[in-house]
């Protein structure tokens, strides 16, 4: 049976500061890895959020004709505070 996800407006998330500093990390951990494959100008996209069977949040953004970063905050970590 498929499973239900949903991709929600990450303006009306908010996460606990253990997963700020982590998704921080991991995006000067990505911008270093683009510089050095010769990609620290592609206009990257703004970040969408998609929340998971197993109510982790997974963040990703698609880099244009390259391939799709992501990263997982854990159930508990996040919480939405928009519309549903």
């Amino acid at each position: 049976m498929a499973q239900i996800t949903r991709v929600i407006d990450l303006n009306f998330v908010t996460v606990t500061p253990t997963a700020a500093i982590a998704y921080a990390s991991f995006c000067v951990t990505i911008a270093l890895a683009l510089e050095e494959l010769g990609l620290g100008k592609t206009k990257i996209p703004d970040e969408r959020g998609e929340t998971m069977p197993d109510g982790s949040l997974k963040i990703f953004v698609d880099i244009p004709g390259k391939a799709r970063v992501e990263f997982t905050i854990p159930e508990g970590e996040w919480e939405y505070n928009g519309q549903n």
